[in-house]
């Protein structure tokens, strides 16, 4: 018999043609309610008369808190970067004028001026305040 582990309390259980969960049968109700894993493996130690299987679960439960942790820190700081390039963005100044081209004729074309260091621009992104705000 082919046996899957639990993705919630890493306890091993059979793997049925019929089951494709990454779940055992006793945390899919509890994750589908919308209990946290690392509650479910605290409740689920408390619950347990062994005091091995106790202390597995509550060191489960405990990567799933420093797991939950470092997401959202590091989803933290993605929103971070991603509201300062959209005031970036945002502060690009759109204007129509004179541009000398290779061949050397004036020609109208749109030209964009970063809000931030003052550059301009011929297409609207400034490349290097990008790179700078994404490399913080």
């Amino acid at each position: 018999m082919d046996y899957r582990i639990c993705a919630c309390c890493e306890r091993r259980f059979p793997s049925g043609s019929k089951y494709q969960s990454p779940n055992c049968s006793r945390c899919v109700p509890r994750l589908q309610s919308g209990e946290a894993p690392a509650d479910i493996c605290e409740r689920q130690a408390e619950a347990t008369r062994s005091v091995a299987e106790g202390r597995r679960l509550l060191e489960v439960a405990s990567r799933h808190r420093m797991n939950q942790q470092a997401f959202e820190a590091g989803e933290l700081r993605q929103n971070h970067r991603v509201e300062k390039l959209n005031a970036l963005k945002d502060g690009l100044k759109p204007k129509l004028g004179p541009v000398r081209e290779v061949s050397g004729r004036l020609k109208l074309k749109k030209t964009w001026r970063c809000g931030r260091c003052g550059t301009l621009l011929m297409v609207r992104r400034c490349l290097a305040c990008e790179l700078e705000i994404v490399s913080e």
